[in-house]
């Protein structure tokens, strides 16, 4: 079984918060799990500090790290929200890729990305622009953290409170046909922060959703894929029927 998230958003100067005290039992309740995506934000601010981590990411750090220690592999596609993450969040023993990457899975194509990048809106666009900039990065860093990581994170909430538009979402769908006509069997984003599975072309395309408002994530199994919703039913289901060309079916 392999589980996708995304979009967790997990905020350093609220470590108490209810909904990551969630997350981290039910991430050590887990069982029979070989793999797990993080396809990104999963962090509200991420910055490579070069000899410490905000405390208030430590207790969900550690749960990766017990995971780890249990044989799960943890693979991370970056997002806006954390595009810095680099060498000291690989130290944790996390495989962290950049914005989009192909896998295969139970020999199934799936294709992987957060999806900001199809995201025009103004304010997403600056914060690309921000994160892009090295001389920007290189300034951040002779902020101290304590001013800085406020700053940081009450823009990044500002920032992911926008109103979702159709146009978005049809640019999302567009992406997800495009890879799916090009091989990929699934296609598996975030960024929405609605949660959406489909029959698209000869694929699934999947929005995994958050863990803000939905609580959502995605479960992969050898003839099956769920989209679910914390503590609830499934939302929306996926038969894999292997025929000599591999179907997949949406219920």
């Amino acid at each position: 079984m392999i589980l996708f998230f995304s979009d967790l958003h997990i905020d350093p100067l609220r470590p108490d918060e209810l909904r990551q005290k969630i997350l981290i039992r039910f991430l050590n309740q887990l069982k029979g799990v070989e793999k797990i995506f993080l396809v990104g934000d999963v962090f509200d601010f991420w910055f490579e500090y070069r000899y410490m981590v905000p405390s208030g990411y430590i207790h969900i750090l550690d749960a990766f790290a017990e995971l780890i220690n249990r044989g799960i592999e943890i693979n991370f596609i970056k997002g806006n929200h954390d595009q810095w993450a680099g060498s000291s969040l690989s130290s944790t023993g996390i495989n962290v890729y950049d914005q989009k990457q192909d896998f295969e899975c139970y020999g199934i194509k799936i294709h992987l990305a957060h999806g900001d990048f199809l995201d025009r809106t103004v304010p997403n666009q600056l914060t690309q622009f921000f994160f892009k900039s090295k001389i920007c990065r290189s300034l951040f860093g002779h902020i101290p953290h304590e001013i800085g990581f406020p700053i940081a994170c009450h823009i990044a909430q500002r920032n992911r409170n926008f109103k979702l538009k159709n146009a978005l979402i049809k640019a999302f769908d567009e992406y997800a046909r495009e890879k799916i006509a090009h091989g990929s069997d699934i296609v598996i984003m975030g960024h929405l922060h609605y949660p959406i599975m489909k029959r698209t072309g000869k694929g699934v395309y999947v929005n995994i959703g958050d863990w803000v408002k939905n609580m959502t994530y995605l479960v992969l199994k050898k003839d099956e894929l769920f989209l679910k919703k914390y503590l609830d039913e499934n939302l929306s289901c996926c038969k894999i029927e292997r025929h000599s060309e591999r179907r997949l079916v949406c219920q």
